[in-house]
């Protein structure tokens, strides 16, 4: 299992650290190109001996920065690995410092693995234009005498990364690292409480012995006391540092070790805030900056009180997370994907803490706060529109955000969905063209077959700025463009369709009769039937392995739903 170690700081040091350093590289003759986006575009790996202090590096992808290295390309992983290095000392047990940041843009952590073992993932690395090198102090374990360290990018694309300064230490008397060790809580808002884990490491105690800790007034601390026997062993153990402030204000402490043997501190830093609750996202949106034909980030610190759903989530090159209630939409954008982690589809999310941005005229919420759910599984109601809601002019659309369907519509194309692709959409005669984009990097249409019918189409309406491109609000298609299979539709009972995927059947559950048809991707009709309302079993088991649309007509009213089913 891969090793996850999350780094909530800044800067990270060893506390009460007393050893030898065995190994470093500064990196200084790398000195072609800057360590941001000017970096040098010629690959150095296949003669790292000529420019580092050491012989015996190898790696890939490996390019001058300034005084740095950068590693990997926007679509090819890079890494580098040390020489043979003595650890066996201490029992393996060492502290790997170095500097790092990442690409702009680029994801926000790297991997370190010894000796091709199992990878600890190192987080919190910088991302944005700034290009800020972190310092980060990490305990590990495994050393030999002839270790190897592998610094490595999280991923292929967009893996990018620099790192420099790394130095290698081997305790040499008692002393504990703490990760991290310079304990950041950011913004807390005042009267509330914020908790945060921090794992202590020991080197070189005495067996039975224990280090009490104690905080201050403004930072707490438990347990007060910890047993050397644990924090001796390669976990080390977790202890828990609370900030509760009462002010508005900025606050700095520390957290003392102390033994017989160690005198140590762990710096904390909080922020204390006063933020102006807001019941609705249409009330949120007011608040934001005004268009100013570009990017214009707000710096109040606002708390949304209402409860929203979570109607999608998406990604390029950072979270996106789509909220609506029932006043309207509005998109919560987590670059670093450092607050809205794990965050699904019909999740209720409250108590939203964040700064205001209007880009380009798109109302985002840039959260300063974890987000945390309240409820899972909530229906998700798409709203009814036109194409004529779609491709206005007007920056700040009203429906902007907002979980959309736009019923029996065409898409004029063939071939296969693709990945930034823009489609005109077609019904009752009208058109509209660039109004479709798949603007998610991980939309499962991507690579599916265009349909040639009619479909109902669910989607995020939302701006997408691509030059060239008249159209300014566009309907980016949802993870399932057909629809979920779980539907209102009007005042009639939801249509539920279940098993889906199906095997041997599906049933078909609706509060009306309907007539079926069922479709293949070429428009050819593969199966019909009347259904009664309540609860319908459709044998699947004819069928060839593949995608079809179900189109059920209400033969009252003779409306249409559209729906996808999968057969294995």
């Amino acid at each position: 299992m891969k090793k996850i170690l999350i780094l909530l700081a800044l800067v990270f040091v060893a506390a009460g650290m007393n050893g030898q350093v065995v190994f470093s590289e500064d990196f200084n003759q790398f000195t072609a190109g800057e360590p941001n986006a000017s970096a040098s575009s010629t690959d150095v790996s296949a003669g790292l001996d000529t420019l580092t202090q050491q012989p015996g590096w190898t790696g890939t992808k490996v390019y001058q920065a300034g005084g740095a290295i950068k590693l990997g390309t926007a679509s090819v992983l890079g890494y580098i690995v040390t020489p043979a290095i003595d650890l066996s000392g201490n029992g393996g047990n060492f502290v790997l410092t170095f500097k790092a940041m990442a690409w702009n843009g680029d994801a926000a952590t790297m991997k370190i693995i010894v000796n091709d073992g199992t990878p600890t993932e190192v987080s919190g690395l910088g991302t944005t234009t700034a290009y800020e090198f972190a310092t980060f102090s990490i305990p590990l374990s495994g050393g030999t005498a002839t270790t190897k360290i592998r610094f490595e990018g999280a991923q292929a694309s967009k893996g990018r990364f620099f790192l420099d300064d790394i130095s290698i230490n081997v305790p040499q008397s008692p002393s504990i690292v703490c990760s991290p060790a310079a304990l950041s809580f950011g913004n807390v808002e005042v009267g509330e409480t914020s908790v945060k884990s921090v794992n202590v490491k020991g080197y070189l105690l005495t067996a039975g012995d224990s280090v009490a800790i104690a905080g201050d007034e403004n930072f707490s601390v438990s347990p007060a006391k910890i047993a050397n026997n644990d924090i001796l062993s390669e976990e080390g153990i977790d202890i828990a540092v609370t900030f509760a402030p009462t002010a508005a204000e900025e606050y700095t402490g520390s957290i003392a070790f102390t033994s017989n043997e160690i005198d140590a501190s762990l710096s904390v830093t909080g922020k204390g805030f006063l933020a102006e609750g807001v019941p609705t996202l249409d009330s949120l949106k007011k608040l934001a900056p005004a268009y100013t034909g570009g990017n214009a980030p707000g710096t109040v610190v606002y708390k949304y009180t209402g409860t929203a759903i979570v109607t999608s989530v998406q990604y390029r090159g950072g979270n996106d997370i789509f909220l609506q209630d029932e006043t309207g939409g509005i998109l919560v954008f987590d670059k670093d994907k450092t607050f809205t982690t794990g965050i699904s589809r019909g999740d209720a999310i409250t108590g939203i803490y964040g700064t205001l941005t209007n880009y380009f005229g798109s109302i985002e919420i840039v959260p300063t706060t974890t987000l945390f759910v309240t409820s899972m599984g909530n229906s998700v109601t798409a709203k009814d529109i036109t194409l004529d809601d779609l491709g206005t002019t007007d920056y700040q659309h009203p429906l902007q955000s907002q979980y959309v369907r736009i019923a029996e519509a065409r898409v004029d194309a063939t071939g296969n969905f693709a990945d930034r692709g823009y489609y005109k959409l077609t019904k009752d005669g009208s058109s509209k063209d660039s109004v479709l984009v798949i603007n998610d990097a991980d939309a499962p249409i991507i690579g599916q077959p265009i349909p040639t019918i009619a479909v109902d189409i669910y989607g995020i309406l939302h701006f997408c700025g691509q030059t060239g491109i008249s159209t300014l609000n566009r309907l980016a298609p949802d993870d399932d463009i057909y629809g979920t299979g779980i539907q209102n539709v009007g005042s009639e009972a939801a249509i539920r369709l279940a098993p889906n995927p199906a095997t041997d059947y599906v049933l078909i559950e609706t509060g009306t009769p309907m007539q079926l048809d069922i479709f293949n991707l070429v428009g050819q009709r593969v199966y019909t039937e009347r259904l009664n309302a309540g609860t319908n079993t459709i044998a699947t088991n004819t069928m060839q392995s593949g995608l079809y649309i179900i189109r059920l007509t209400n033969t009252n009213n003779k409306t249409t739903r559209t729906f996808k089913l999968v057969v294995r």
